[in-house]
């Protein structure tokens, strides 16, 4: 699911080509070495030898391969199919926690996906992760081209193997004609894969006070499939979805006090119908065969996950208010037939359950984690927390940024929590990186391949990732 925000200080926090955060010129972060994660017993993972890097790959280039190749959606199961209908339930299974103190999970090394000269060129978040055919797909955005310092900003995936030892493809994606001039960049916004096709959410060019955003289809390979398709005018992230029912693919964004769920699919693309809401806060989505659930998050006010129908029309189910009193940063995934939201409030990571097929909250809110409190000086920025659900071993996974106690002072952490289909811990937190030098931040982006996830943050100059395996 989409990544949201970190931890980090408000002072040069301008998101501009050459112009970065104050962290000590973009010092590599101090990663805990092999050695001593055997030590503690979380263990190390399988490495890799990523070799040379691949050179970049352009959509004008893919196109010149031929078409797109041929997509095989799964079956339409009718109105109200749950995932548990499909055939992939069938691999489903109940997984015990460990037991006494035995470690959650298996960490891999650390896999360092740009140099430190090619990742302070990209946009200052982590990599929006999602997990294709073999392969695991990071969206980022290049602010600038060392090698080509005319070129336009353009969004990038780098591929990673399945085990992230390495790097083994990166796509130069193309825009939508007009969506980027003058100074303005691109920002990812969202990027998932499901049945054949990768989907990409972009943001555009500015639109007084909010910016216009673009959704489309790609194969396999990266090939486009259709043209880029304008969604709503949003001032936060458009976040994309996949309904199996009806064969289509929706974006949402909000705008203007409204909720708006736009097609991009072949079916019925541009076909867009708006829903009231708040004009605030943050967004993310996520797809369940036949719903769509989205959740809305505000600082001040209780969260609302609206769960929509598949359908010409995209009807609304339901808006089903969080029990906290408001929560941001915040991200949802699905889990097996029920939606699982994170999200911070008080300085607390809570976690709530919600059926969208009942329309109905589930159990109370889960508190998995309490961040420690920061300086005055720094605030929540954009991408602090992410979830995502892992259906075979019916399992979640929390990644959260921990700012340490003193803005500056390389005490910041990135940590793992798994949790269960209750929201309830499985076992105890692991860590995933500590940072080490001045002025660092805290994001992060958790995506997974159906047997273990892998961990994506941003640490000022370079991107890295990890991959998590369960210790079964």
């Amino acid at each position: 699911m989409r990544a949201v925000p970190f931890v980090a200080s408000m002072m040069g926090l301008a998101l501009l080509p050459g112009c970065y955060l104050f962290h000590g010129l973009g010092a590599a972060v101090d990663l805990p070495d092999a050695a001593s994660r055997r030590d503690a017993g979380l263990g190390v993972g399988p490495t890799f030898d990523g070799g040379t890097v691949p050179p970049m790959r352009t959509d004008a280039g893919r196109r010149d391969a031929g078409a797109p190749d041929p997509s095989e959606p799964d079956p339409d199961m009718g109105p109200g199919s749950r995932p548990s209908d499909y055939p992939d339930a069938d691999d489903w299974e109940d997984t015990p926690p460990p037991v006494g103190d035995a470690p959650c999970c298996v960490l891999g090394d650390p896999l360092e996906v740009t140099s430190r000269d090619e990742g302070m060129a990209l946009q200052h978040d982590p990599p929006l992760i999602a997990f294709g055919p073999g392969s695991w797909g990071l969206l980022v955005v290049r602010y600038y081209d060392g090698d080509d310092p005319m070129a336009p900003p353009r969004p990038v995936v780098f591929e990673v193997d399945r085990y992230g030892g390495g790097v083994t493809a990166r796509h130069v994606l193309d825009v939508a004609a007009g969506a980027v001039s003058g100074d303005v960049a691109p920002e990812a916004y969202d990027l998932e894969f499901a049945e054949g096709r990768w989907a990409v959410a972009l943001a555009g060019e500015v639109l007084t006070s909010v910016r216009a955003s673009y959704a489309r289809l790609y194969d396999t390979r990266f090939v486009p499939d259709g043209d880029w398709v304008s969604t709503a005018g949003s001032r936060t992230p458009t976040a994309v979805a996949r309904l199996t029912v009806g064969d289509d693919w929706l974006a949402a964004a909000r705008d203007s006090g409204a909720l708006v769920a736009t097609s991009f699919g072949h079916r019925s693309a541009g076909a867009s119908t708006a829903f009231m809401a708040r004009d605030s806060g943050d967004l993310d989505a996520v797809g369940l065969r036949s719903r769509v659930a989205v959740l809305l998050s505000r600082p001040d006010f209780p969260n609302d996950l609206y769960v929509i129908g598949a359908g010409p029309e995209y009807p609304e189910l339901a808006v089903l208010p969080s029990r906290l009193p408001g929560g941001q940063p915040a991200a949802l995934t699905a889990l097996r037939d029920v939606v699982v939201t994170a999200s911070v409030h008080d300085l607390a990571l809570s976690v709530e359950v919600f059926d969208p097929f009942a329309l109905r909250p589930i159990g109370r809110p889960t508190t998995v984690a309490t961040l420690p409190d920061v300086e005055a000086s720094t605030t929540l920025h954009r991408r602090a927390i992410d979830i995502s659900g892992l259906d075979k071993h019916g399992l979640a996974a929390v990644c959260y940024g921990v700012p340490g106690p003193e803005r500056g002072r390389g005490d910041d952490a990135i940590w793992l929590q798994i949790v269960d289909e209750r929201g309830a811990p499985w076992a105890a937190p692991v860590p995933i990186v500590e940072s080490g030098f001045r002025g660092s931040i805290v994001n992060c982006s958790v995506g997974n391949d159906g047997a273990g996830f892998l961990v994506g943050w941003w640490d000022g100059s370079v991107l890295w990732v990890r991959r998590v395996d369960l210790a079964l």
